[in-house]
């Protein structure tokens, strides 16, 4: 079995929603928390994570940090900033 993506440099700003949602699930309840409608969008295929936010009047840096959290919460001393 695959060992899950848990490097948080990977989050930023131009990661694409769509591959960030594959390769982190746990960003999900983030952009819902954020009532960001990319969670199942066709766009997102399309979009940056600073598109997204700017559509949605969000910070960039703050959203990615609230993933990069969620993915600490999900694995623990397991996720890794290298």
């Amino acid at each position: 079995m695959d060992r899950p993506n848990t490097d948080l440099t990977a989050v930023t700003a131009e990661i694409n929603v769509d591959e960030l949602l594959t390769v982190f699930p746990a960003a999900a309840r983030v952009f819902v928390r954020h009532r960001m409608a990319c969670v199942g969008c066709e766009v997102a295929r399309f979009e940056s994570l600073a598109e997204a936010c700017r559509i949605y009047g969000e910070d960039v840096e703050v959203v990615a940090e609230e993933i990069r959290q969620a993915i600490r919460d999900t694995f623990g001393t397991g996720a890794r900033e290298t």
